[in-house]
């Protein structure tokens, strides 16, 4: 799928002088490059439901959303690169795709941080099981995202996990620098 659509149907482009293929696109950049908004959706809710029934119960209360509406959300923005939480909180309000993930729940920026922290584990494993379902093959997953493991426990993981970790990395990292 994903090399159907990175190819410019033999368009090239001419610099310096010579002709240079155009760059491809980075797997690490919002997935909304490569396939519609409801095609993400379908994939998030696919990967939310084969791990619910392993998600730990979460304390749900009033207008707190329940954890499978949050691993939807969360999944979601990661993969269209929303990390910030207050920046994910926000779409729940403007985003339709964002609004359908959340069931009507608007969870604040300390909620989805919570969650977050407590779900990690979960968040990595949807996002590593749609990211593998967008790419044709790990090899080249690996490639166009550049990805440099830096431990042998990363060497052993599959490259799909391996940049669901720096996408949820990236998250806590903005959260990070804005609460400074």
């Amino acid at each position: 799928m994903i090399a159907r659509i990175l190819r410019y149907g033999g368009a090239r482009q001419r610099t310096m002088g010579g002709f240079n293929e155009p760059p491809a696109a980075d797997l690490l950049g919002d997935f909304r490059l490569f396939i519609d908004d409801s095609s993400i959706v379908g994939l998030v809710e696919q990967a939310v439901d084969e791990a619910a029934s392993r998600l730990p119960q979460w304390p749900c209360s009033g207008a707190s959303p329940v954890p499978g509406s949050m691993l939807s959300l969360l999944t979601y923005s990661y993969l269209i690169c929303r990390f910030a939480s207050d920046d994910i909180a926000q779409s729940c309000k403007s985003d339709p795709a964002a609004k359908y993930l959340a069931r009507g729940h608007m969870p604040n920026d300390e909620v989805i941080r919570a969650f977050r922290r407590a779900n990690r584990p979960w968040i990595e494993q949807c996002l590593a099981s749609v990211i593998s379902r967008v790419a044709d093959q790990a090899t080249a997953l690996l490639a166009r995202a550049r990805v440099n493991p830096v431990s042998q426990e990363f060497l052993s993981d599959s490259p799909a996990l391996q940049l669901a970790r720096r996408r949820v990395e990236l998250a806590t990292l903005f959260d990070m620098a804005l609460s400074e």
